[in-house]
């Protein structure tokens, strides 16, 4: 989820079908020939992927941890409703702009290294931002925040297309698949990391969730200096920024990535308002993660039935526009937008939040498969 960027050379993906069809990847501690060894690398395969489902799901948690809470505290703090919302856009804009750097750096500074940076940085930033409450001076804070959410988006960057590239090629034969899951998983921190979130700053106060979440991070940081270097994808050679814009001006891959814009955007457009929105309610701070958690929820649920009908189907395109189609319509009643003239209920809200989940997971999980299929073929 939220906008990951896979950049492929002509070369890359040429490597990519031939690697396929010969059923390998380009591993140099797994050059096994028993059945034995097979077996073997099958299993560290798994212990990998686990690893990184669960990376994904401290990841999303990182994301929306802060969502039942900041907003209301920064308020107080004298914070005018747009800066929030700076704070909270920072962090999908460095991802954005930064995962394409990460692409283009990946074939020089390896998956696990980038693995390895952006959970430092992503670690370390949360664990900074949770000591930012003690700032009394308002500008001083918000500029703090802002440069620490920033950061926690490089961290991202870094992490999520380097574990995108890594699931991808060890999964090669069941992409849509295996990127559901990936999903699956960060959603699943995304409906955890509001109600922890909620609950720990109610209980605990502002420090708690981020320093939970952030030393969590860090932990598994070293347990990433031990994965295997893996270079899939010929990632032998490196790529250009000329090579990477190419890319991106193929028709299809520019209407992908506009795609994948939008659907980033409505998700982004909820964490800085959800709190704001709920109030009429009067709900507590864990209350408004449960209530935030419908969206994840249902996008955890349908990211892999969607992923397994997609790679049974290969109607990729079909399933991403009806994907868009579900999610603009949600909005229209998340608002509810004036001309349905229906008062706002905490039921249309739920039901909203959960049918944006179900487009939101259609829409992205199938992009990627699309995205390799375009690649490829050409």
């Amino acid at each position: 989820m939220k906008g990951e960027t896979v950049i492929l050379s002509e070369l890359n993906c040429q490597q990519y079908k031939n690697s396929k069809e010969e059923g390998r990847i380009a591993d140099h501690d797994d050059d096994m020939d028993s059945e034995d060894e097979k077996e073997l690398s099958r299993l560290k395969k798994a212990i990998l992927l686990i690893i990184l489902y669960f990376t994904n799901i401290a990841i999303g948690m990182a994301y929306v941890i802060l969502t039942p809470f900041f907003s209301v505290l920064a308020k107080n703090k004298g914070v005018h409703p747009y800066e929030i919302s700076i704070i909270f856009a920072m962090y999908p804009f460095t991802k954005f702009f930064l995962s394409i750097i990460v692409g283009i750096l990946l074939p020089r500074i390896g998956i696990k290294t980038a693995i390895w940076i952006g959970l430092v940085l992503d670690g370390g930033s949360l664990i900074i931002f949770g000591m930012l409450d003690q700032i009394i001076d308002r500008n001083i804070f918000v500029i703090f925040c802002i440069i620490t959410r920033a950061l926690q988006g490089v961290g991202a960057a870094f992490y999520l297309t380097a574990g995108v590239v890594f699931i991808i090629s060890i999964q090669k034969n069941a992409i849509a698949s295996s990127v559901g899951l990936s999903e699956f998983s960060l959603s699943l921190g995304m409906i955890l990391g509001p109600i922890i979130g909620g609950v720990l700053y109610q209980y605990r106060g502002f420090k708690a969730p981020f320093l939970a979440i952030g030393i969590l991070l860090i932990i598994i940081s070293f347990a990433v200096i031990k994965f295997p270097s893996i270079y899939p994808l010929g990632f032998g050679q490196a790529q250009s920024f000329r090579t990477t814009m190419e890319i991106l001006t193929i028709p299809r891959v520019m209407v992908l990535y506009i795609a994948m814009t939008l659907i980033n955007t409505y998700i982004g457009y909820l964490e800085p308002s959800i709190a704001f929105h709920l109030k009429p309610f009067h709900l507590s701070e864990s209350e408004i993660g449960a209530v935030f958690g419908a969206f994840p929820l249902t996008y955890m649920m349908f990211t892999i039935i969607v992923g397994y009908v997609t790679d049974k189907m290969g109607k990729y395109r079909w399933i991403n526009i009806c994907g868009m189609i579900i999610c603009g319509i949600a909005y229209q009643f998340l608002g509810p937008a004036p001309y349905l003239k229906m008062h706002q209920s905490l039921v249309m809200t739920v039901t909203s939040l959960a049918f944006l989940g179900l487009g939101a997971a259609s829409s992205l999980v199938a992009t990627y498969p699309d995205m390799v299929e375009v690649l490829v073929a050409r």
